[in-house]
């Protein structure tokens, strides 16, 4: 099995309250999206009556996409310059959208090839921390770079949805109306790296 990663994109910020001069609270909001390509796995397809298995290899486009909602505490280092270490804790509310593609062999070797898509909820609640290092090029401009990790813990951990009905049949199977098993779409935990920059403007 292959996995290609697409890059984690989220856009938003904190917006909080300065408790002293290295201390500050804030609130946390954003949008988070990551991609994940996974080719040639071998999977399974179910028929509906019978139960039969058909085996082949399956590639899936996956798109993790949704809302950031939480609190975050960051201390800065008056000795390193304009670093700052930030803890934060919070929510994802989201969805994962599958898209799904393969080829199969009957249980007498006839081959059938299947295309379909589902999008299913899912919700994280998560921690992160971040470390990152600046500098003030002039008394108002603040310039940084850092390292962000999140770590996240399913509280709806998505699944395919073989129960939807007509929709979830697939078409093109040769051993009557088929389907594919509820497996997981993302896990149930993840742990996402990223790189950022930042630039602050003080009037």
């Amino acid at each position: 099995m292959r996995a290609k990663h697409r890059r984690r994109r989220a856009c938003g910020g904190p917006r909080g309250h300065t408790v002293g001069r290295s201390l500050s609270v804030a609130v946390d909001a954003g949008y988070l999206t990551v991609g994940q390509d996974v080719d040639q796995r071998w999977a399974d397809v179910l028929t509906v009556f019978d139960g039969i298995h058909n085996q082949g290899k399956a590639s899936d486009t996956l798109s993790l996409k949704g809302a950031l909602l939480g609190l975050s505490i960051a201390w800065r280092v008056p000795s390193l310059g304009d670093s700052f270490i930030r803890l934060g804790a919070g929510s994802f509310l989201g969805w994962v959208r599958d898209e799904r593609s393969g080829d199969f062999e009957t249980s007498t070797k006839l081959p059938y090839h299947v295309e379909q898509r589902q999008q299913q909820p899912a919700d994280y609640g998560y921690l992160s921390l971040a470390v990152g290092v600046g500098f003030r090029p002039t008394s108002h401009l603040r310039l940084g770079a850092g390292l962000d990790a999140m770590a996240m813990v399913a509280l709806r951990q998505p699944h395919w949805d073989s129960d939807c009905g007509q929709a979830c049949r697939i078409s093109g199977a040769r051993e009557g109306e088929s389907w594919f098993p509820n497996d997981a779409l993302a896990g149930r935990f993840m742990m996402l790296v990223s790189p950022f920059v930042d630039a602050g403007f003080a009037f």
